[in-house]
């Protein structure tokens, strides 16, 4: 459910879509609303980005297969200043993340693969429009969060990787 109060904390309107589970939303500068998870109405997980605006009508969606029986769907979103892109970052074993254009369609996937199993925890977007992923890396066996490594790597705005760090 995808909630929008006014100043005084009426509700203005809520929105649902197809089972969706919300994660993260990011508003822009129009007053658009970016909401980010997972969806499963099949039996089957989707990741989900949604787009409202301001009046609270669906202005596009992207879901896609998440290839898991179980997963956390999309972690965050990130609207750009420009309010033309908005970048999520999701586990797929990996850290993905993904920039998308303003009607909801992909525009580059970077995926960032040490050799053990990451998982991304948080996205921030700079002025220059540079992309940074933080999260845990960890060796496939690993159970215990003491024995993870942190990572961070920095995309530039086409999804090229510049750096990453553990």
């Amino acid at each position: 459910v995808t909630l929008k109060y006014d100043l005084n904390g009426n509700l203005l309107w809520d929105r649902r879509y197809l089972g969706f589970f919300g994660n993260d939303m990011a508003l822009d500068d129009l007053g658009n609303v970016w909401a980010v998870g997972q969806t499963d109405t099949t039996g089957q997980n989707y990741y989900a980005v949604v787009k409202y605006d301001s009046a609270g009508n669906q202005t596009c969606d992207n879901s896609a297969p998440t290839g898991f029986e179980w997963t956390t769907g999309v972690r965050e979103v990130r609207v750009a200043a420009d309010d033309n892109w908005a970048y999520v970052t999701y586990p797929n074993g990996n850290f993905a993340t993904v920039r998308y254009d303003d009607q909801c369609q992909e525009v580059w996937t970077a995926t960032y693969d040490n050799g053990q199993r990451e998982n991304p925890l948080r996205l921030a977007l700079d002025n220059s429009g540079n992309i940074y992923v933080v999260g845990v890396s960890c060796s496939p066996d690993c159970l215990n969060p003491s024995q993870a490594d942190f990572v961070s790597v920095k995309y530039d705005p086409d999804g090229y990787e510049l750096w990453s760090a553990t």
